[in-house]
């Protein structure tokens, strides 16, 4: 038996996060056996560790969604949201 790892995207919103799932699975008897789940979201500009994750196909897809337009944006919004966090 041999561990086998796939990671695919589960969800993408509006604003370009993504979420990926790791499974690492074992397969016996033509039957996959899942050993674990994990689970991460990744917001527009974590390029590095999208690519560490995802195959390059999908990698490649995603980069192409998160422009530089799209990156601004979303430090646009974490920006106002530590200033609302703050004014709290």
């Amino acid at each position: 038996m041999e561990t086998k790892t796939k990671v695919s995207i589960t969800d993408m919103t509006t604003d370009g996060t993504i979420s990926v799932l790791t499974q690492t699975y074992i397969e016996f008897n033509g039957q996959e056996t899942i050993l674990e789940n994990h689970r991460e979201a990744l917001v527009p500009g974590q390029i590095e560790r999208l690519r560490a994750l995802l195959p390059e196909n999908q990698y490649k897809a995603v980069e192409a969604l998160w422009t530089d337009e799209v990156i601004s944006a979303w430090n646009e919004k974490e920006a106002q949201h530590e200033v609302c966090n703050k004014n709290s």
